[in-house]
This record gives structure tokens, C-alpha cells and sequence, in this order.
């Protein structure tokens, strides 16, 4: 697509040098997401903005890096439910100790802890897997991983 609007020649031997086929800004350390911004007129991405861009071109960009952002929103709020899940489920098994009846633990259990409440090598499997992960090991009472365990 930039190939229309950009000429594109090998700088110092490493980098690409981009010219604006429009306004003759040049682009050093060429890089097709900045030959992208130019065209579409966001600056501040390392470029200045095409004052001859024509308006179809910046139009479509302009949507193309919309979308983009709305999917990163999207994948952004996604992640944050999937933090939340995981934090409230934690907080869960904390205020019931992963059992009923038990006091709630202040920290996150050890392996030895987590071994004395599992029954069999599966579960020994998935201790390992979350403390090697990083993840509480709460997260093994949520209900869904226990219907995918099933």
C-alpha cells in the first residue's frame, strides 16, 4: 500500500530511508507503521503529518488505526476481567483457607502446604504448574477449572 505514496532507498546499509511521494518528508529508519502515521496525519509517532496526503488515503488509514485501537481496548478489558476473576477467586480461597471451616491464610501456600491438600498426581501437577506460573494456587478451586479438570 505505501509503496504508492512512499520511495523507499537503503540509508547507511541497515536502514530503509522513506520520501513521501506527496511532500517529500523523509523518513529516516523507515518503518511501514510510520510511513502509516504520516499519511494519516497523527504525529507525534515519530513523524510529522502529510499536508498533501490525499483525503481517501488519510481517511482509510485513519479507520484502519481506529480499529486497531478499538481491538486493544477490547483485548485491554478482557485481560482486566480476566485479572479480576482470578484476584476475586483468590480472595475467596483466602477467606475460607481453600477449605471450609479453616482460618484464613495471610499468604500464599507453600508447595509442602498445597501438597498436603491434594490427593492425587494430577493435582500434584497442577500445584507445579501454578507455582512455576506465578499463580495463587486459589485459582485451583475456581469452578470453571474445575469442570475442565473433570
Amino acid at each position: 500500500f505505501t509503496d504508492n505514496h512512499f520511495g523507499i532507498t537503503l540509508g547507511d546499509g541497515k536502514n530503509k530511508t522513506g520520501t513521501c511521494r506527496h511532500c517529500g518528508q523523509v523518513i529516516k529508519s523507515y518503518q511501514l507503521n510510520r510511513a502509516k502515521h504520516h499519511l494519516a496525519g497523527n504525529a507525534n509517532h515519530g513523524v510529522k503529518s502529510c499536508p498533501k496526503v490525499p483525503e481517501d488515503v488519510k481517511l482509510k488509514l485513519q479507520a484502519e488505526f481506529a480499529d486497531v485501537e478499538k481491538k486493544n481496548d477490547e483485548a485491554a478489558k478482557k485481560a482486566q476481567q480476566r485479572r479480576r476473576l482470578v484476584e476475586a477467586t483468590a480472595a475467596e480461597a483466602c477467606e475460607d483457607g481453600g477449605k471450609q471451616g479453616e482460618a484464613a491464610p495471610k499468604r500464599q501456600m507453600t508447595m509442602e502446604e498445597w501438597a498436603k491438600r491434594t490427593t492425587n498426581a494430577l493435582d500434584d501437577q497442577l500445584g507445579r504448574f501454578l507455582f512455576h506460573a506465578g499463580v495463587p494456587f486459589a485459582v485451583a478451586d475456581d469452578p470453571e477449572l474445575q469442570k475442565f479438570v473433570d
